[in-house]
């Protein structure tokens, strides 16, 4: 049997004589079999203590949650090394809550000053070039 050299390699003549539909379909059903299972997201916050898969090479296997977002950062409770790792590979490998955050170190929020609230919100005077200021 003949090989036709096609695309820069040598391809059997049944699969040159196909259909571009059935390529299309052998090529998403072999990819179908390479995905991957979908990892929840683990509903983190700030200040909490996490156990990953692996140790950190220092020995410790606790982590605190230092930034929280697209990406997660992480400070070893061992040595404390900061290391950032993407959402997703935090979430396969996360093993468990060693500690929880509590609500108030959690989400600090933010009270408005007291110099903020007594501020009046009149217009600043408008200074004329080379004269007095203006109301």
């Amino acid at each position: 049997m003949a090989f036709p050299r096609i695309g820069g390699r040598y391809t059997p003549l049944y699969r040159t004589a196909r259909c571009e539909s059935c390529t299309l379909s052998a090529y998403l059903s072999r990819n179908r079999r390479k995905a991957r299972m979908a990892v929840p997201i683990t509903p983190v916050k700030l200040g909490d203590v996490v156990k990953l898969k692996k140790p950190h090479p220092c020995g410790t296997n606790e982590w605190e949650i230092v930034r929280v977002g697209a990406d997660i950062g992480l400070k070893c409770r061992g040595c404390d090394r900061r290391v950032m790792l993407v959402r997703s590979e935090f979430d396969r490998r996360f093993r468990g809550f060693i500690e929880r955050a509590s609500a108030e170190t959690a989400e600090p929020t933010t009270a408005p000053l007291a110099s903020e609230e007594t501020a009046s919100h009149d217009t600043p005077p408008v200074v004329q070039p080379g004269g007095e200021p203006t109301a």
